[in-house]
């Protein structure tokens, strides 16, 4: 976990440095990077779209980064920020218009389902486990 610098003022007027821990997050994506890091991944990844003044978005953040922690390296979790990504990638119809979270799960690039609205962790959880167990009975995934 990385440092972050915060700058205080002392009793004498004087500048000194107090170590604040810095906030985690999910990998964020830019648009030009979409095609190979999720069209082209192999296995379960999991985009979020989002935006930072987003309160719910910032919610599902958090658990999703404990449920990347949970799954590990059988998941790649990255979020795009609707705001700043605006170039239209495949399965995201202009952004603009999608409320956010909107969260779109891919297996080996292809997109296999998705949710509108902050869901419950353990709905996101199931999602995510319901499509590695038919991945590796070779079955297609039902919801």
């Amino acid at each position: 976990m990385g440092i972050a610098l915060l700058t205080v003022i002392n009793l004498q007027g004087c500048l000194a440095s107090a170590e604040e821990p810095k906030k985690e997050t999910l990998p964020s994506l830019q648009d030009a990077a979409f095609d190979k890091e999720v069209l082209q991944a192999k296995g379960l990844a999991l985009v979020m779209f989002s935006a930072e003044w987003c309160g719910y978005c910032k919610q599902m953040e958090k658990e999703l980064i404990e449920l990347q922690k949970e799954f590990g390296q059988s998941v790649k979790i990255v979020r795009m920020d609707t705001d700043f990504n605006t170039t239209d990638v495949p399965y995201r119809n202009n952004p603009k218009n999608r409320p956010v979270p909107y969260c779109i799960f891919f297996w080996d690039g292809k997109g296999i389902d998705s949710s509108v609205g902050k869901l419950p962790k353990e709905t996101v959880r199931i999602m995510m486990q319901r499509a590695i167990d038919a991945h590796a009975a070779k079955k297609p995934v039902k919801y």
